[in-house]
């Protein structure tokens, strides 16, 4: 006869299994420890993933506002060299873009 009954009908023991209090005990310390193991993992993925998707936020939001700005400066300076009124270097000392990149637009 068993020691816990009703430790077999909730972990679902073989019905002809005579384990001892002993030997219940283990298992129980077992499930805990991998119920455990399972509540760290899963808050570890959490603060991994929340951290990850700021970072990647964040290079995603520099890195936009940094092609934004540089397509604005090449728009400033295309007007301005199709304006006709200003010398190459004086646009570059403007746009900080080079006497090379004016000359492509």
């Amino acid at each position: 006869m068993m020691p816990f009954p009703e430790l077999l009908e909730e972990f679902e023991f073989p019905k002809g299994l005579n384990l001892t209090a002993g030997q219940l005990l283990a298992y129980d310390h077992y499930l805990d420890a991998i119920r455990t193991e399972a509540t760290i993992n899963a808050e570890a993925f959490k603060k991994g993933w929340a951290e990850g998707y700021a970072i990647g936020l964040a290079k995603g939001y520099a890195t936009g506002l940094a092609i934004g700005r540089a397509e604005a400066l090449k728009f400033v300076a295309t007007n301005l060299k199709n304006a006709g009124q200003l010398t190459t270097q004086q646009i570059t000392d403007i746009t900080d873009l080079s006497e090379e990149e004016i000359n492509l637009l």
